[in-house]
């Protein structure tokens, strides 16, 4: 009974140290922006636990510096803002204004350039002698809040549209790019992406939000479009090694 005693009474003088602490804490994160239109990106690793789990510490370090390296290129290429990678997944915006219909075309392009270099991706893991690697891409828009770390100096960004994102994201097929409605009626007047219905995601408030896959026309292949990709492509290559 004593020392049941003794450990109450430690653990109630931590708490109350912990509470006059918090209570007199120093800000450590500050909303810079708490309305800032954007369109939110998501890239996740398919089966990268299984993957992971039959590699050594190096080669695990070698298959995501390859895979985070390439998708950071390309998101920086189409002027996206990469806010940090969470596990396998790497979340990124672009800041949109609803009326530059040219700029708000680039989350499709960036999506799709990703997917169009998996290929590429999957010869730099081959040349490593490192597993082929799949991922789902996931975009939606909407208004998010941005917030600064005082004590590291890094961005990150909160709000619904980021929690929605990660969760359509998981509807993806592998080496799929999907987008929610929002996003979807932005830019639907494009002819250069193709954008069909797949599904809808339901909501704990019984509502249906309705989701795309998103694809490039054909007619968009043209002698340029792929000059541009092969010229793309060895960029990456140079960047990575």
């Amino acid at each position: 009974m004593l020392q049941v005693g003794i450990k109450r009474k430690t653990h109630e003088a931590k708490m109350k140290y912990l509470k006059d602490k918090i209570s007199k804490a120093e800000s450590t994160i500050a909303f810079q922006n708490i309305n800032m239109p954007a369109c939110i990106g998501i890239i996740d690793i398919v089966n990268s636990t299984s993957i992971a789990s039959k590699l050594c510490n190096l080669d695990t370090a070698k298959y995501y510096t390859i895979f985070l390296n390439s998708i950071s290129r390309i998101i920086h290429e189409h002027d996206g803002v990469i806010v940090k990678n969470i596990g396998d997944s790497l979340l990124y915006f672009f800041e949109m204004n609803i009326e530059d219909k040219k700029n708000n075309l680039l989350p499709l392009e960036c999506g799709i350039t990703m997917l169009e270099c998996q290929e590429i991706i999957n010869q730099i893991l081959q040349d490593e002698k490192l597993p082929k690697i799949q991922y789902r891409i996931s975009s939606e828009y909407g208004k998010v809040m941005v917030a600064t770390t005082n004590t590291i100096n890094t961005l990150d960004i909160f709000g619904t549209t980021v929690n929605y994102c990660s969760k359509i994201n998981k509807m993806a097929n592998p080496n799929e790019f999907i987008i929610g409605h929002d996003l979807k009626t932005i830019v639907k007047d494009t002819s250069d992406y193709s954008i069909k219905g797949k599904s809808f995601y339901h909501t704990d408030l019984k509502n249906n939000f309705p989701i795309y896959s998103v694809g490039r026309n054909i007619h968009d292949w043209t002698e340029i479009r792929l000059y541009e990709l092969w010229k793309f492509s060895s960029n990456i290559l140079v960047w990575i090694i």
